[in-house]
């Protein structure tokens, strides 16, 4: 994996033999592998661009989210692990105010 950040932009590049060996460990049946994986992020962590072979990323977020924390893990201080439901769908961790509102919920019930 390549990484350079410049002006806060963190770009990562990630070989098709590393996402075959994460895929083989960690994402049976996975979009990524063997495929060179691009990732452009803001210095707030937000994704800017993502390729896989040079064309448009067709996987799922779930996935890519995987991915990127496993092979970045803290070296973007703004990427924050991702938070999978149940239905299989990602959305970045809250800091506790969805908790919070779901609990309510689950006590009005």
């Amino acid at each position: 994996m390549k990484r350079v950040v410049t002006n806060g932009y963190t770009k990562v590049w990630i070989s098709s033999v590393e996402t075959t060996k994460w895929a083989r460990n960690n994402w049976p049946g996975s979009y990524v592998r063997g495929k060179r994986i691009y990732a452009e992020f803001e210095p707030n962590g937000d994704l800017v661009d993502v390729t896989a072979n040079g064309h448009s990323y067709e996987g799922t977020a779930a996935e890519f989210d995987a991915l990127i924390t496993d092979m970045v893990g803290n070296a973007h201080p703004r990427i924050e692990r991702p938070y999978v439901d149940r239905g299989g769908h990602s959305r970045r961790k809250s800091r506790g105010r969805t908790a919070d509102r779901t609990a309510r919920r689950a006590g009005r019930r």
